[in-house]
């Protein structure tokens, strides 16, 4: 991500000229193409500096990793002149690694999803950045590998808009994907073509069509992280508020797992290789009726033998299934 990058330059550049002697001042850079933000790194916190609120009723927030103020008064070094400056900052609340990581990352993408040049993105900004920060001392909903292998379906996928539009806004929905009567349960594994699912998944439904998207993935020192895939689609969807979604979702499924993204990496070219699509009918299942005192029954499945789907299988009536498989 280029947004991403950019930070990364700048952090690089302003901590190299802080004077670890003198906590009274902070430096700070125009962030590339929002010039109405700045980075700003001081001895104790990196931030992103904003436009002072003009209403003073505004509160300021202490949350668990970072801190706002809406009108704080700073010593502000940029450009090589130092002047004492009015601002709306965002804080990180210390400099461990992976706060300044997850705070950079959070920053560009949501400043992706955001119209370039637009003051007025101000409020809105930060009152995103406090919801996923909130979100991120959250228990997450879905494994980093899971959540990996929804994103490579949706970057891979020949309508991403339709692909996140209908991409579960409930952690706990029966299916990953849903549009109209379709339905599309992803489902990865690192090892042979094995997967659990719950009994009621694998239950057909008179008129919805139900596919499996299979994937066996690699782990890679080079592939993508969670964080990787989200740039990679974002520049790829049509509106601000699908980029906002795509990241909101993404954040609020790791939660507190988010910190340890970066290190789940799976190879592409393998995944795509290795990616099968199978229609709900030949999945193994339990077959004959269920005790109806027993419910959330869960179970594995070996696909290994199972009749695979393909793409011209699929009609026009199924969108959503046929831009999964990248028709």
């Amino acid at each position: 991500m280029k947004i991403l990058e950019s930070l990364i330059g700048s952090l690089a550049r302003l901590s190299a000229a802080v004077d670890p002697s003198s906590d009274l001042e902070i430096h700070a850079e125009p962030i590339d193409g929002f010039e109405w933000a700045r980075l700003a790194v001081g001895n104790h916190s990196v931030a992103i500096l904003l436009p002072a609120s003009m209403d003073s009723s505004v509160p300021k927030q202490d949350l668990e990793h970072i801190a706002i103020d809406p009108r704080a008064t700073y010593q502000v070094r940029s450009d090589g002149s130092l002047r004492n400056e009015v601002v709306s900052i965002v804080a990180t609340k210390g400099k461990d690694g992976w706060l300044i990581t997850t705070f950079l990352e959070l920053v560009a993408m949501l400043l992706q999803s955001a119209p370039r040049n637009r003051p007025e993105e101000v409020e809105k900004l930060v009152q995103d950045l406090v919801s996923l920060f909130r979100t991120l001392v959250q228990p997450a909903t879905k494994t980093t590998q899971g959540l990996w292998g929804e994103l490579f379906l949706i970057r891979r996928s020949a309508d991403v808009d339709l692909a996140v539009e209908s991409w579960h806004t409930v952690p706990n929905d029966r299916y990953d994907f849903s549009y109209d009567r379709e339905r599309i349960e992803a489902k990865t594994t690192t090892g042979p073509r094995v997967h659990t699912f719950g009994h009621l998944q694998l239950l057909p439904v008179a008129g919805l069509r139900v596919t499996i998207a299979s994937m066996v993935l690699l782990p890679s020192t080079d592939g993508p992280t969670c964080s990787d895939l989200v740039s990679q689609i974002a520049v790829r969807l049509k509106s601000d508020a699908l980029r906002n979604l795509l990241v909101k979702q993404v954040v609020r499924t790791l939660g507190n797992q988010w910190q340890n993204q970066g290190g789940t990496r799976f190879d592409l070219d393998h995944a795509s290789a290795a990616l099968k699509f199978y229609d709900v009918h030949n999945v193994p299942r339990i077959d004959g009726p269920i005790p109806a005192e027993v419910s959330g029954i869960s179970y594995q499945s070996d696909l290994q033998l199972a009749k695979e789907l393909y793409a011209d299988e699929v009609d026009a009536a199924a969108p959503l299934t046929r831009a999964l498989m990248d028709v």
